[in-house]
């Protein structure tokens, strides 16, 4: 990956070597150089650079004064350069990726960089993982928490709030959705149905019945491992010994 730089140095000198060194370094490309704290802003804030190497007393705005006036969010990762070992802590504490004393070596600028790219390795994991976390929550909203589920009743279609479902009941390829005193029939699988529903407020209780938890009012022991769920309408359902670590869980919260 080609990583896009700014330099900033008052030190015309100094600046000439730096950029020189970092135009060497392969796959790095210098978009812009300063000589002065408020052009070395403008320049991180228009071309927005992956890295930014500082001289940390520049003219008008010091290095310290400048990272702090860059949002964090399009804050490049940053280099301070300097004569003077005495601002180690404050590069510390604004989490500067390096801090290169001078004078410099072309082996010490390619240490920097190469700390440099190893601090944007890290922010693009962080941010894939924000990522693929966001697309997982919305994918889960839109699959459990859609609010409502499409019923066909002969020739008409009509929408069914999911919280009004008492429990769920398996019947080869269709399902029967128990609503107070009325059932309605669909297809469909026990497992398409769970998908479509939160875990928080659905749970399985045996291989043909799924429960609204807030209908449950009260649970029997029974024999081999298995229990009897008795709802508020005084249904009566049995949860079988294989689903007995789901019904485990429900008793725990």
């Amino acid at each position: 990956m080609t990583v896009r730089l700014v330099v900033a140095e008052d030190d015309a000198l100094g600046r000439e070597r730096l950029v020189r060194i970092l135009r060497a370094e392969p796959d790095a490309h210098v978009v812009d150089v300063c000589a002065e704290g408020e052009a070395a802003l403008t320049a991180i804030r228009e071309r927005a650079p992956d890295v930014a190497f500082l001289d940390v007393q520049l003219p008008g705005l010091d290095a310290f004064a400048l990272m702090e006036a860059v949002p964090v969010e399009r804050a490049p990762v940053f280099v301070l350069v300097t004569a003077y070992d005495g601002y180690a802590i404050q590069a510390f504490e604004h989490e500067a990726a390096d801090y290169v004393l001078k004078p410099f070596s072309r082996s010490r600028v390619h240490t920097a960089l190469a700390r440099a790219r190893a601090r944007l390795a890290a922010r693009s994991a962080v941010n894939l993982q924000q990522v693929l976390s966001a697309v997982s929550a919305l994918e889960r909203r839109s699959k459990q928490q859609s609010g409502r589920i499409a019923v066909r009743d002969n020739d008409r279609t009509f929408f069914l709030k999911v919280d009004a479902i008492d429990w769920i009941e398996a019947a080869g390829k269709f399902l029967h959705v128990h609503v107070g005193k009325q059932t309605h029939t669909l297809r469909g699988t026990m497992a398409g149905a769970l998908s479509r529903l939160d875990p928080a407020d659905f749970v399985r209780v045996s291989r043909a019945a799924i429960v609204n938890v807030d209908r449950i009012q009260e649970i029997q022991p029974w024999f081999q491992g298995a229990h009897i769920l008795i709802l508020r309408d005084r249904t009566q359902i049995t949860s079988t010994r294989r689903y007995r670590r789901n019904l485990r869980l429900l008793l725990g919260k």
